[in-house]
């Protein structure tokens, strides 16, 4: 069962729209046992971060359109995980371990899931 953990204020709306796409993500990306939580900006110091295959935060953005994207991002970086993709600095079985952030191939990856589910939501 997936978990959305919402710690952050937001309006009761939005919360069920987060709960939503929350919902169609771990159905869209095959997640299992994943919680997500979104909590407030001071909490992390990124827009979101997700730690393995099962567990991603995203801060509370300034409007419900990026919380959602935030929220697409990490749960790809899960899906990532989880499919093995990504392994520390490793992407399918190659060292990125020097190469720059921006271009790295797993932020690249989930940036354009993202941009895709931002688009519907928008």
């Amino acid at each position: 069962m997936n978990n959305l953990n919402i710690t952050a204020r937001i309006k009761k709306e939005n919360k069920a729209r987060l709960e939503t796409v929350f919902t169609y993500l771990c159905l869209h990306l095959n997640l299992q046992n994943v919680t997500l939580e979104i909590c407030s900006s001071d909490t992390i110091s990124d827009n979101g971060v997700a730690y393995n295959a099962t567990s991603a935060q995203v801060c509370n953005a300034r409007n419900i359109e990026d919380t959602i994207a935030s929220m697409a991002h990490e749960l790809r970086h899960c899906f990532q995980y989880n499919r093995g993709w990504l392994v520390d600095m490793t992407w399918k079985g190659t060292d990125h371990s020097k190469t720059p952030y921006a271009t790295r191939p797993w932020e690249q990856d989930a940036r354009e899931f993202e941009f895709r589910i931002a688009g519907r939501y928008r």
